[in-house]
């Protein structure tokens, strides 16, 4: 089945504007080539800021004797014009079967990521998205290795590529997937065929290692023209979790598990966040 140019168009614009609240986390090993380690999404509540992403993406970045940096190419592949490290302190993990981290930001950090980055505010983020028929969804991770960019004559640049592609709510029964609560999660379709390449060429998917922490967006308006795009087009919905490669089926955690992590870490932002989800019991978490 083709691709059609409203879709193409939909997809790639919004990913273009998306990519402006996406980082990639990147390991190095002197006399090693760059490899990456998953996908983070940036959200600002009242004047503290935040990184999110999958645990298990958090617990890798944090083992061996590699430096650690983030990403900061913006678009879909732009190169790195800055890296900074993760404090490993201010770090909040939830593991199996939620497998969410949240990453609070120091200011120099936050410094640091501007003015490439933007951050996603709460008006962004949807908590009880119904995955209806019909409902677009844009992942947008880096499953592809970054390597060496340019040399400039001091330093050696990292570039890494996002791929962004569009998916639907999986049709069929999840009840066979192991690890799998559909309180907590909700599938995406992971699709073999109908996309499409730089070049406007049909293409297949990569295996989507180094997706993991990706932001889950649902695509609100589909007629928008990209020139009068504002970030809320899309609804924050979820964070990468899994990949059932069998099934072709991304697993997701419920954004609300992130947010419910920064309501009980943070007292002095429960009031916002009561503000911005009004009557949500934070205690079903």
């Amino acid at each position: 089945m083709g691709v059609s140019e409203a879709r193409k168009a939909m997809i790639e614009g919004s990913a273009l504007h998306c990519g402006d609240f996406v980082v990639c986390f990147i390991h190095k090993t002197v006399g090693q080539p760059p490899r990456k380690g998953g996908t983070g999404v940036l959200l600002q509540v009242a004047d503290e800021f935040f990184l999110l992403t999958a645990e298990h993406v958090v617990s890798s970045y944090r083992e061996g004797p590699s430096d650690r940096f983030l990403y900061l190419g913006g678009g879909l592949a732009e190169q790195s014009k800055a890296a900074t490290e993760i404090e490993s302190a201010g770090v909040l993990c939830r593991s199996d079967p939620h497998d969410i981290a949240v990453i609070r930001l120091s200011n120099d950090t936050v410094n640091m990521l501007r003015p490439d980055k933007q951050f996603l505010t709460l008006d962004c983020v949807d908590l009880h998205d119904p995955q209806a028929q019909g409902s677009e969804y844009l992942v947008l991770g880096f499953p592809t290795d970054p390597a060496w960019g340019i040399w400039n004559g001091t330093t050696r640049e990292i570039q890494a590529t996002f791929l962004p592609f569009g998916s639907v709510p999986y049709p069929g029964t999840t009840s066979h997937l192991i690890n799998y609560d559909p309180l907590i999660h909700f599938a995406l379709h992971y699709p073999k065929e109908d996309i499409w390449d730089n070049f406007g060429n049909e293409a297949s998917l990569p295996h989507p290692d180094g997706i993991s922490g990706s932001a889950i967006w649902r695509i609100r308006r589909k007629t928008t023209p990209m020139d009068k795009w504002v970030k809320q087009e899309i609804s924050l919905v979820g964070i990468e979790h899994a990949f059932y490669s069998e099934a072709r089926i991304i697993k997701v955690t419920k954004i609300g598990y992130a947010i419910q992590m920064i309501y009980a870490e943070f007292a002095h932002l429960r009031q916002m966040i009561d503000d911005a989800f009004p009557g949500e019991d934070w205690t079903a978490y």
